[in-house]
């Protein structure tokens, strides 16, 4: 049976996301300093500077073209928690692969607890569900409300603290800042609308610059990780597929974290 009351994240068009990482790692804290050529210097020093006619209105610099840009969007980041440390020993295929049949259907039902309670399956449980969104730390599953932590997914991956966070607020669908004032945009102009968006409204938004290298050295395997697998067309069985891969990430210990600084 597929759930239809909780939602999984996709990310925004990939065409667009080697620019927006190489856009991101070049909005380092560092300054840029520039060099003036003396000798240009010495010559202009001379010059007297355009004159205007008095009452003349200066020129006016047109403003950058709105395309398909929602003119009228907002965008305030989703509230999130820190991600739980990895477990390298809390789990087993046979145990993620359990719970997964036991909680998916219904994360608060009975039979989801009494599988979580079991002796067998309490460790790597223990691991892998966050009974409230209140609680001070996120695991890979979060029982009330139902969600997917997928940001914790892509903190794991790449190895870096926070880089999930900065990621979503990046380029997730629906929570991401670029969906929000591009999310109506197709084509063509959905990459010309990121571009003008990352230089306006989401800049504030750029992932650092060890986030970026993370993620252009891990992008296929977060891709493949953190979200569901679209050849799948069975919702019940993509949201099955992610809940393991995952769980395997956080409580196994299957990727191989890039050195994010």
């Amino acid at each position: 049976m597929s759930n239809k009351w909780f939602s999984v994240a996709s990310v925004t068009a990939l065409g667009s996301l080697v620019a927006i990482a190489s856009a991101a790692g070049c909005s380092s804290t560092s300054d840029t300093v520039t060099q003036t050529d003396p000798t240009q210097a010495e010559q202009d020093a001379g010059k007297r500077p355009p004159q205007r006619e008095a009452g003349a209105t200066p020129p006016e610099t047109p403003d950058e073209p709105e395309g398909c840009k929602d003119a009228n969007a907002t965008f305030t980041p989703a509230q999130t928690k820190p991600t739980a440390a990895v477990s390298s020993t809390a789990c087993t295929d046979k145990v993620i692969n359990a719970l997964a049949e036991a909680c998916l259907a219904d994360p608060g039902a009975k039979a989801c607890a009494d599988a979580r309670s079991s002796l067998a399956n309490k460790k790597c449980a223990e691991c892998i569900f966050t009974e409230s969104a209140d609680e001070e730390e996120w695991k890979v599953f979060i029982i009330d409300p139902p969600s997917f932590n997928q940001r914790g997914c892509m903190d794991h991956i790449t190895g870096v603290k926070d880089c999930g966070r900065d990621l979503a607020d990046l380029i997730f669908i629906p929570d991401g800042c670029l969906h929000a004032y591009c999310g109506t945009c197709s084509g063509a102009e959905l990459d010309d609308c990121h571009q003008q968006v990352l230089r306006g409204e989401c800049n504030e938004y750029l992932m650092s610059t060890a986030c970026a290298n993370a993620w252009q050295q891990s992008n296929t395997q977060l891709i493949s990780t953190c979200f569901g697998d679209q050849t799948i067309s069975d919702p019940a069985e993509q949201q099955k597929d992610l809940f393991v891969k995952m769980a395997k990430v956080a409580c196994m210990g299957s990727a191989e974290p890039k050195d994010g600084g």
